[in-house]
């Protein structure tokens, strides 16, 4: 059951990994937003209510807070250089530094902040 909870707790990342284009449309982005806002609750529904004694539930409720602060990020990013951040995967080129510094700390704050919040 944990690795499933694993794969729905780690939806934002995957889907930034695999399909970023979701994320950055604003009607598919809503859509998550939701998903991942039902998944929250499951979340504190079976750990908080049900009191299940899985040891990954608390990452249900990670791809809500990844997702927030990937919006955050993408806000910011969007204000100071007007542009989407690409896709900079096995891309050496220069211009792209500053896409591949945002994708970086996406992964840092997306995965660190949310696992020191959720994952007690």
């Amino acid at each position: 059951m944990n690795y499933i909870f694993v794969i729905l707790g780690l939806s934002t990342h995957l889907i930034f990994l695999f399909k970023r284009e979701i994320l950055l449309d604003k009607k598919k982005s809503i859509l998550l937003l939701v998903f991942n806002f039902f998944l929250f609750l499951l979340g504190l529904f079976l750990k908080d209510f049900l009191q299940l004694e899985f040891k990954l539930i608390g990452i249900l409720k990670m791809s809500l807070c990844s997702q927030l602060i990937f919006l955050i990020m993408l806000f910011i990013f969007k204000k100071a250089y007007k542009k989407n951040p690409k896709d900079t995967y096995m891309s050496f080129d220069a211009r792209l530094l500053k896409d591949g510094i945002f994708n970086f700390i996406f992964w840092v704050l997306g995965g660190f902040i949310p696992s020191l919040i959720f994952l007690h």
